[in-house]
């Protein structure tokens, strides 16, 4: 009995496989010429011509898929794909085909999914979450995928038949909706907030206390500008108490860098304040004892003079 035919399942002996035309599989497109022209006998399938029925027609139903599909066969789990599976997979295509799935895809983790399928269970899984490197860096991707168990004449899965609809485009579409909801419905809690203030400074407090909660930041803050003396006084920050309070110290005082981008009108956000090439030494070093790792910086500039600033820490 020829391995393939022992990974696959079925007699897979001569006069019992399905005799093997030359143009096998069927079909044009690139996979099915592909399919012909790989070297099946180094791999745990062994030589095509000694395939099982089963795991041929298993084959051709792959090739004759719109959406894209591959196959998944024996405890090697030998990977083989058609037309639609390989543009999904962008850089990953050729080297896959012939490969254990698992191998050709370790940073995603689908092997219980996969056994599932091995043991008999169909799975369906809706907008699943599959990051892979599709290309030089794993990017994220989305799926509706199918995984079912295919049987041999004796009853044995030899394969799971796995058929992929990637949902990307619709997921992230729907989560910027969502985001673009939230972020209007924050603008109309801050605004129907501040409006019936009228203490700039209590407009402060409460336009960094709301913030603060919207972005989950471990501190928010403004502090007032005054060009004649350079200097800029917090009236209060969010959360209160948390570390040392800032209020009523000079905000301006040693940040050379951030406060020309603020007199600019230029917003500045830091995500990684303790080593940005942008800022001096003292500045960052500045940071580390705030226990600041990430500040947005954006101004408020009337009449070309800087009049307040809004700091979102993390």
């Amino acid at each position: 009995m020829a391995d393939g035919a022992r990974e696959a399942g079925g007699t897979g002996a001569a006069g019992t496989a399905l005799s093997r035309p030359a143009s096998w599989p069927l079909g044009g497109g690139e996979m099915a010429a592909r399919i012909r022209a790989h070297d099946w006998v180094a791999t745990p399938l062994g030589p095509a011509e000694a395939w099982p029925p089963a795991l041929k027609v298993a084959v051709q139903l792959v090739l004759a898929q719109s959406y894209a599909t591959n196959v998944c066969v024996g405890p090697s789990r030998t990977l083989i794909y058609n037309d639609a599976y390989a543009r999904m997979i962008g850089a990953k295509h050729p080297g896959a085909l012939g490969q254990d799935v698992r191998e050709a895809f370790a940073e995603v983790r689908f092997a219980s999914t996969l056994a599932r399928a091995f043991a008999g269970e169909t799975v369906a899984l809706v907008d699943q979450p599959y990051p892979f490197r599709r290309h030089v860096e794993v990017e994220p991707a989305w799926f509706d995928i199918s995984y079912s168990p295919l049987r041999d004449e004796r009853g044995k899965v030899f394969a799971a038949f796995v058929l992929h609809k990637e949902t990307t485009g619709r997921v992230l579409a729907e989560r910027a909706l969502r985001e673009s909801e939230a972020r209007q419905t924050f603008l109309l809690r801050l605004s129907d907030a501040l409006r019936p203030l009228a203490d700039p400074v209590e407009v402060q407090g409460t336009a960094a206390r709301l913030l603060g909660e919207r972005l989950r930041a471990s501190r928010a803050y403004y502090y007032e500008f005054n060009e004649d003396t350079a200097t800029g006084r917090v009236h209060g920050e969010h959360p209160p108490g948390e570390r040392a309070s800032l209020v009523g110290t000079d905000a301006a005082a040693g940040w050379p860098t951030v406060h020309a981008a603020m007199r600019a009108g230029e917003s500045l956000a830091l995500p990684d304040a303790a080593n940005s090439p942008r800022l001096t030494e003292a500045e960052r070093a500045s940071f580390g004892g705030l226990g600041f790792r990430a500040l947005a910086c954006v101004p408020l500039v009337k009449a070309g003079r800087l009049v307040a600033v809004l700091n979102v820490a993390r």
